[in-house]
């Protein structure tokens, strides 16, 4: 098992291969398993922070279990203004993503799960974020799934949060949602 992962420590590499375990790492700092197209599931009980791109483009990920993770964008930090500014990537283009498990994201970077499963002839399990309080600028851009269910936590859609998805279902809990003023954050309020 892996026990830390630094800024591009598997940047462009095709190692580790198969299930990543990173049992007590707290924080990623940017671009740590970048292109790695060998993983195919990341384990890490501990983390709380990721940072910019650590897992885009590692097209054969299928699972993502980070029960303590909170923080997902540039920095990783707490700062409210990372839901809108910042760049976040955390899986984009992460065609195999299947089962997310992220019960206690609170904030991420936009394009947080741009092109998931984009062109494969299924699409990824139900992707529940029960803590989320924001949806970033086009965090599910392209984006094929099942479902998604935003807990009563969620108070904001940004700006093209959805924009050109393929999303079955989108629940939303909150009874005080704000919605950015886009077609395609709007369309679902009006369905």
């Amino acid at each position: 098992a892996i026990e830390g992962v630094n800024l591009d420590d598997f940047f462009n590499r095709t190692a580790p291969t198969g299930v990543v375990s990173l049992p007590t790492a707290t924080t990623l700092y940017g671009y740590s398993f970048y292109n790695n197209t060998a993983i195919t599931s990341i384990s890490a009980p501990n983390l709380t922070r990721l940072g910019q791109k650590d897992f885009m483009n590692c097209t054969n990920l299928e699972s993502v279990y980070l029960p303590e993770l909170q923080y997902a964008g540039d920095t990783g930090t707490a700062n409210e203004s990372i839901v809108n500014t910042t760049l976040c990537d955390t899986f984009a283009y992460c065609h195999g993503l299947g089962t997310v498990h992220l019960p206690k994201l609170k904030k991420a970077g936009q394009n947080m799960f741009y092109y998931v499963n984009n062109g494969k002839s299924t699409y990824n399990t139900i992707t529940v974020l029960p803590k989320l309080e924001y949806v970033g600028n086009k965090m599910f851009r392209r984006t094929k799934a099942k479902a998604v269910d935003l807990g009563a936590d969620c108070a904001r859609i940004n700006s093209d949060g959805f924009y050109d998805d393929t999303i079955d279902v989108l629940i939303l809990r909150s009874t005080t949602l704000v919605v950015a003023a886009t077609r395609d954050a709007v369309r679902y309020i009006n369905s």
